[in-house]
């Protein structure tokens, strides 16, 4: 086989191979779109869409590849964001805001929200007892999901009530561990009933305070 014939085997191949990648990225795309629902008004918005979700696809294949080497400790997998960028991804689903003074907010002197004086007064902290002793028998880590003191993943959307989330599954946990029954906590009510202390719905908190209101309102 002379150098010609070689280089013209080798670029057939490498054709060859693009085309078999082209043809199964396009699959999975049409796959994701199917599963998650996607629909698109032009034919413009699908193709940027598109070149997003390859970015994204081909790094979550590269990040794996390395997890398998080793590289990394944990795996990633596509979801309905996947035709997202990150700014778009941070904008959409990161609407936390605090205040900027929050010893007056823990102090409840909130400026748009001033002091409610028919809000119930913080229960005191209870007693936490004695320091568990040290332990050499400690595992190296716990799946409190195997545990059963973890409900199903909840999806909040573009709502920023993280905090919410967050509060009514710790919360959750601790329920479960006290009467061993699992249940599921209102975030929507800790919204509701967050003004009064100063947070402003789904776009602000600080987790204590959430917590005592869970407290509070028992």
């Amino acid at each position: 086989m002379n150098l010609f014939t070689l280089i013209v085997t080798f670029g057939i191949l490498l054709g060859s191979f693009a085309i078999g990648s082209s043809f199964s990225s396009n699959s999975k795309w049409h796959e994701f779109k199917q599963a998650h629902n996607k629909n698109y008004s032009t034919s413009e918005e699908e193709t940027m869409r598109q070149a997003i979700w390859h970015e994204n696809y081909n790094h979550i294949q590269t990040h794996n590849k390395e997890a398998s080497a080793g590289i990394h400790t944990y795996t990633l997998g596509m979801n309905k964001y996947a035709d997202l960028t990150l700014e778009e991804f941070s904008k959409q689903l990161k609407g936390l805001k605090s205040h900027q003074n929050q010893h007056q907010h823990q102090h409840g002197h909130h400026p748009h929200h001033p002091p409610n004086p028919s809000s119930p007064s913080p229960r005191p902290s209870p007693n936490p007892g004695p320091s568990p002793s040290p332990s050499n028998n400690l595992p190296s880590s716990v799946d409190w999901r195997t545990q059963g003191y973890v409900n199903p993943i909840k999806d909040q959307g573009s709502c920023g009530g993280c905090w919410a989330f967050s509060a009514a599954s710790s919360t959750e946990g601790q329920i479960f561990k006290k009467t061993g029954q699992l249940l599921s906590l209102s975030e929507q009510n800790l919204i509701d009933c967050s003004s009064v202390d100063g947070n402003e719905g789904n776009l602000i908190s600080f987790l204590d305070q959430t917590k005592t209101n869970l407290i509070n309102f028992t």
